[in-house]
């Protein structure tokens, strides 16, 4: 009696109770989500496709299998190309993925990569795993390349599939060599480390977790699928179970709701109450799991056939497989219609992935981690210009040249000196850069090129206090004599066009006996470019920014001449504070290029 009034008020509320049942599916699927990382750890899903022809079927299936066994989180799927239409419609898209018209079989595919014509020995295994490495390109000192690390075990915990292998391309030539190799093939000129490589994609620089770790994670992730959980060992029914069971009313069989797929089929009371208070008290996946169960049984109660919706889709036969960007699946597409390097071949490679860039006239790309070096070439270039022997022989020459009461021919001389003194220096900073690039990033030099910095500033702070005095690197007094001479000549000229050629002459002049004393920044401000790894072109446009910067000072000075036509000498006390203002900058480098030398990537 109490059954059939129940059952008499399901019949109308029918649909009501199962959106009520839906609603608690859903809302308990919600509320099981899980923010990233926290998931259950994922599985690399390969797809082995074979044709009956194949000689070495069996011995490269087994291969596979073991390979697949002993790693522990891959799902494989073996396709036989002439059993089923399908498997070979399939391999048809990955081989449009890869601009492909033909591979040989056995051939594997999985994580963005085709391995065509496997063979039954340690090849295969070698080059399976290579499909499964993570290579991270990292060099010493590198604070960036310290930040990356940190986030690998969470990699490493979350995709257990993967090897993870760290190369230093400072003390490791070969990695050195193959970072080369790789921007090659990726269509990049030069990279910065850290540099990722894996599922066929070149991922370069590191910003934060939130930026580049989360780029990582969504690759991962998006070549990844879920590990299969282990199927529940059915229980046995018990007698009291038994003999319910054969008393209860004849009814259609329990249909299974997705979620439950693996769940044994139970014949449920029509009564459900009971069973949905309980399972409140177990976890999210058991709500779910009982809740479809639930509904599942709750609609199988009814008598009426004719009440009955139709049961559920099944589940797609290729569940679980890898996606094929541009095929099966949602994006990444192909990046600028571009197909992914195939293995043992050269082809146009996929996009080089570097979010954090921006293109810039003159300075080519620069990522949001660089956006400090143009600042820092300027500010460091400024502070060369403030150099008390450059400046020196500028402002002496200047003074003579008011004498001619024309500012046409004081901008053509100085402008010439100013000019062809930032050419000579450029061409000894290209000097620098190019030893600095022949070494190679050893840290041993470092250090050296650290401590000549520390020596160097402390010798112009010492300036400071005892002003030429024991070592002193200045112009020294015997060639003060000549360069008063030559500039006597410039002025005393007897046409313009032999004044420009000794103010030329003069500023190449004035660079090399002033080596010593310019010689600090140039080399530090050299090692540090040398140290971002930047194509030759981008390197060079440096320099000339650091030029430009370099010679702002002296323009200036010429400029304030042209106009009130002043004479201005740099006074003993000038000099002074210039060679402690030079003096501490260049101390501060080479300490931070001796203690950490990462701040300066």
């Amino acid at each position: 009696m109490r059954n059939a009034s129940i059952i008499e008020f399901v019949r109308p509320n029918q649909h009501l109770l199962r959106l009520l049942f839906l609603g608690l599916i859903l809302l308990s699927q919600f509320a099981g989500a899980q923010p990233a990382f926290s998931e259950e750890p994922r599985c690399a899903s390969l797809e082995l496709f074979i044709r009956n022809d194949d000689e070495e079927n069996t011995q490269v299936i087994k291969r596979v299998k073991a390979f697949a066994e002993k790693n522990g989180h891959i799902k494989l799927h073996i396709h036989n190309l002439d059993e089923d239409k399908k498997h070979d419609e399939r391999f048809q898209q990955i081989l449009k993925y890869f601009h492909l018209e033909t591979a040989e079989t056995p051939a594997l595919y999985g994580c963005n990569y085709l391995l065509r014509k496997l063979k039954p020995d340690e090849t295969t295994d070698t080059r399976i795993q290579s499909l499964l490495t993570v290579s991270i390109y990292t060099r010493t000192g590198c604070a960036k390349c310290a930040a990356a690390k940190e986030f690998l075990p969470l990699l490493k915990e979350q995709y257990p599939v993967f090897q993870y292998k760290i190369y230093d391309i400072v003390s490791d030539n070969s990695a050195r060599e193959r970072v080369q190799k790789l921007s090659e093939r990726y269509g990049k000129q030069a990279v910065s480390v850290p540099v990722f490589h894996f599922c066929n994609k070149l991922i370069v620089g590191w910003v934060s977790e939130q930026s580049t770790g989360q780029k990582l994670e969504e690759t991962m992730q998006f070549w990844t699928k879920a590990c299969p959980k282990e199927k529940p060992k059915a229980k046995p029914a018990d007698e009291n179970q038994s003999s319910s069971s054969t008393n209860q009313l004849n009814r259609p069989p329990a249909l299974k709701a997705p979620d439950a797929i693996n769940a044994p089929t139970l014949a449920v009371r029509p009564v459900p109450v009971q069973p949905l208070v309980l399972s409140a008290r177990v976890d999210t996946h058991s709500i779910t799991q009982t809740a479809s169960l639930l509904l599942a049984s709750q609609l199988a109660s009814l008598a009426d056939d004719d009440a009955l919706d139709p049961p559920p889709p099944a589940l797609p036969s290729d569940e679980g497989l890898p996606p094929i960007p541009g095929g099966d699946s949602s994006p990444p597409p192909l990046p600028f219609g571009q197909p992914p390097v195939v293995a043992g071949e050269k082809q146009p490679p996929p996009a080089l992935e570097e979010g954090d860039t921006i293109e810039v006239p003159f300075l080519g790309e620069l990522s949001q981690s660089r956006l400090g070096m143009p600042a820092f070439t300027f500010l460091i270039g400024l502070v060369d210009g403030f150099n008390p022997c450059a400046m020196w022989v500028l402002l002496f020459l200047l003074s003579l040249l008011v004498n001619l009461k024309s500012r046409a021919k004081i901008v053509a001389v100085a402008g010439t000196f100013v000019l062809i003194s930032g050419l000579a220096y450029l061409a000894f900073m290209a000097a620098w850069l190019n030893v600095f690039l022949l070494i190679g990033y050893l840290p041993t030099v470092q250090f050296l090129l650290g401590l000549f910095a520390v020596m160097i500033g402390l010798i112009h702070v010492k300036d400071y206090f005892a002003f030429k005095k024991g070592i002193s690197l200045s112009i020294p007094e015997w060639a003060k004599p000549g360069l008063y001479a030559r500039m006597r000549r410039i002025v005393n000229a007897e046409n313009l066009t032999g004044a420009i050629i000794g103010a030329s002459i003069l500023a190449v002049l004035v660079n090399i006996i002033e080596l010593l004393c310019t010689a600090g920044l140039p080399a530090l401000y050299t090692e540090i470019l040398t140290m971002q790894n930047y194509p030759a072109w981008k390197s060079y446009s440096y320099l000339c920014l650091y030029i430009v910067a370099y010679m702002l000072d002296d323009t200036i000075m010429v400029t304030i001449v042209v106009v009130t036509l002043g004479r201005h000498k740099l006074q003993e006390t000038q000099g002074r504070y210039l060679k402690l203002f030079s003096g501490v900058v260049i101390l501060l480098l080479g300490l931070v290029l001796i203690i950490k030398p990462s701040l300066l990537f």
